[in-house]
C-alpha cells in the first residue's frame, strides 16, 4: 500500500477518483463577495462602489450554482 493514499501501489491512476476543486473555490469566492459588499454597504460607501462588489459577486454566485 502506498503511505499517503492508502490505495495499493497496483491500483490504476484512472480508478481513482478526484474531486474537482472549483467548486469549493468558487463557493468561497462568492462567500468573501457577498461579505465585503455588504460590509461596504453597512459602511455607507460609495453607491458605485457597492454596485461593483456586486455586479462582481452576482455572476460569481450564478457559477457557483451551477457547479
Amino acid at each position: 500500500m502506498h503511505r499517503s493514499s492508502g490505495l495499493p501501489l497496483s491500483a490504476p491512476l484512472h480508478s481513482v477518483e478526484i474531486m474537482e476543486s472549483d467548486a469549493p473555490l468558487a463557493a468561497i469566492m462568492t462567500v468573501a463577495l457577498v461579505g465585503v459588499t455588504f460590509q461596504a454597504w453597512r459602511l455607507v460607501n460609495e453607491k458605485r462602489a457597492v454596485a461593483k462588489r456586486g455586479a462582481f459577486s452576482g455572476p460569481c454566485g450564478a457559477g457557483t450554482a451551477a457547479s
